[in-house]
């Protein structure tokens, strides 16, 4: 009887050992496999970002080119703000030296965005068809952003009266 108590207890043992072997290997492959399928999720994320930023990286390089490009024409069209009183200094000395009489000039200063000015003028000019048409192709000659929004011509006894209304864009 001693043998068959050791032999069960040998069998029993090893039914414990196999037992514990089973459930330890349940265990760690249970942890094992949530350690992977974490480090899968965490592996599709990064490359989910980094997928993200690929695309914003060449988003920004899209936007650094426009920003060149704008300063470019930001320096070759816009007139800056201080030489305001250059511009209106030279309407008047081209309607004195090509006699026309301007007799009102007025203006509104108008800010827009990031120290960008838009300035409206009016005004009144007096004198020949040929000399009004003069100034109309000269300001339309110049490369900085001063348009006319607006052009008004009646004919007096002698000459012609026009209204001007022009519109500049001004850098700070």
């Amino acid at each position: 009887m001693k043998k068959i108590n050791y032999f069960t207890y040998v069998l029993v043992g090893l039914f414990c050992v196999s037992l514990l072997f089973f459930l330890f290997s349940l265990t760690y492959y249970s942890i094992e496999n949530i350690s992977i399928k974490r480090f899968k999720s965490e592996l599709n994320d990064l490359k989910n970002r980094e997928a993200k930023f690929l695309k914003l990286e060449k988003s920004l390089k899209e936007w650094e080119k426009i920003g060149g490009t704008y300063s470019k024409f930001e320096k070759k069209y816009l007139i800056e703000f201080s030489k305001f009183s250059d511009v209106k200094n030279e309407l008047k000395i081209f309607f004195r030296n090509n006699d026309l009489n301007s007799f009102r000039f007025e203006y509104k200063i108008k800010s827009l965005f990031k120290g960008k000015v838009e300035i409206s003028m009016s005004f009144d000019l007096i004198g020949s068809y040929k000399n009004l048409k003069k100034f109309i192709f000269e300001i339309a000659k110049r490369e900085e952003m001063v348009f006319f929004k607006n052009i008004q011509l009646n004919k007096t006894k002698s000459n012609i009266k026009g209204k001007f209304s022009m519109e500049g864009y001004f850098v700070r």
